[in-house]
């Protein structure tokens, strides 16, 4: 559970409950539905490995760790993820 002072409205805290499932996947795309907000940021699929994400992160992480706060939590996810397909048990 994250739990922060929310960054828009005053007096008010943010909680954010994140939760992951293992899917299955098709080869098939479809068209995204995105929010307003993130097609103004241009959000597009980027298929790569939980390892590549990973490393892609830690570099984030080096770079800007005050402004991506979440990256920290899903770099975590990753690593999980991660030694869990090489048979790792955690």
């Amino acid at each position: 559970m994250e739990r922060k002072k929310d960054a828009f409205q005053e007096d008010t805290v943010f909680e954010m409950e994140s939760l992951y499932y293992f899917c299955e996947v098709e080869e098939e795309k479809g068209a995204q539905h995105l929010d307003d907000y993130e097609r103004a940021l241009g959000f597009c699929p980027h298929w790569v490995t939980p390892l590549e994400a990973m490393e892609k992160n830690l570099l984030v992480l080096q770079e800007e760790s005050a402004h991506n706060l979440w990256v920290k939590r899903e770099t975590a996810v990753l690593k999980h993820l991660f030694l869990y397909l090489k048979g790792v048990e955690l």
